[in-house]
């Protein structure tokens, strides 16, 4: 059962985020763009320009390119180098990465370390959703699994964005561990599927914002992708609530998605890897 505190600072949160004060999370309009190009037959070059016109998208694209996630054996100088190396259809995965990444940040002390987990759980959950449909055969759909990973806990974001504000302007009492998580749990999936609907991106991302903490379906390939994912990062202490004895080759999702108890072993390697890559890019978040 949720705590009064949880619940009273629920309502403040609700309030807060109803305020047409409160900024939320804005999709980058180029990322937008660049998400319909890639739905048509676009070229490099296309791309491209598209890209430059935003130079700090364009830089941190060249530089998420150049991470262990991507990079290749001689770095990439320049920005149609970079796009080469990733491939086209790989191109808005970054892009999404890269524009995302600096939202990820708190000014207050109390909430830096949430942020950072949650940073953490985002960046993971993305390389591994695209790994499980790599291995499950949908690799035709491993870029939207990428993206799905990235956003599906995007409300998580915008609830420590707004206790951040909250804390600028004197309005935050203690808050501690548990009271956090309650939060979260209790409003992120509204809140995701909100903020994704704004974008207009295909409902796809939305839905599974929504989705992903309820129980499985059939016919939600996805949706199976990402509860599979958070149940893998669970197991290897990634983001909230670790479990190492989960079950996770004994789940219908594992089942439906087609995963082998070998490939289930590796996908849990594949995560440990994820997550030293992503810290090794963690230098200077602050």
């Amino acid at each position: 059962m949720t705590s009064a505190m949880a619940g009273t600072l629920a309502q403040r949160i609700e309030a807060r985020v109803q305020d047409q004060d409160f900024k939320l999370p804005v999709f980058n309009p180029v990322a937008v763009k660049l998400h319909k190009l890639l739905q048509s037959d676009a070229n490099m070059a296309a791309v491209e320009a598209l890209i430059i016109k935003d130079a700090g998208l364009a830089s941190e694209v060249l530089r998420k390119a150049n991470t262990a996630y991507f990079a290749g054996l001689k770095p990439a100088e320049e920005l149609r180098p970079a796009l080469v190396r990733l491939g086209i259809s790989r191109v808005l995965s970054v892009a999404m990465m890269a524009s995302q990444e600096q939202a990820f940040k708190a000014r207050d002390v109390r909430l830096t370390a949430a942020m950072n987990r949650l940073w953490l759980h985002s960046m993971v959950s993305a390389v591994t959703a695209r790994k499980v449909a790599e291995m499950s055969g949908a690799r035709q759909e491993a870029e939207v699994a990428f993206l799905c990973g990235l956003l599906h806990d995007l409300g998580s974001l915008v609830i420590i964005k707004v206790l951040d504000e909250m804390a600028a302007a004197g309005e935050l009492e203690e808050i501690h561990d548990g009271v956090l998580t309650e939060l979260l749990d209790l409003l992120h999936t509204d809140f995701g599927y909100k903020v994704i609907s704004s974008w207009g991106l295909p409902k796809v991302y939305a839905e599974v914002a929504r989705d992903h903490d309820l129980a499985p379906r059939e016919g939600q390939t996805m949706l199976d992708i990402v509860r599979l994912v958070d149940a893998a990062l669970r197991v290897r202490g990634v983001g909230q609530r670790p479990d190492p004895d989960l079950p996770i080759a004994e789940f219908e999702e594992t089942r439906r998605v087609g995963l082998e108890p070998e490939q289930v072993e590796e996908l849990l390697e594949f995560v440990t890897e994820a997550q030293e890559k992503a810290l090794s890019t963690a230098v200077g978040r602050g």
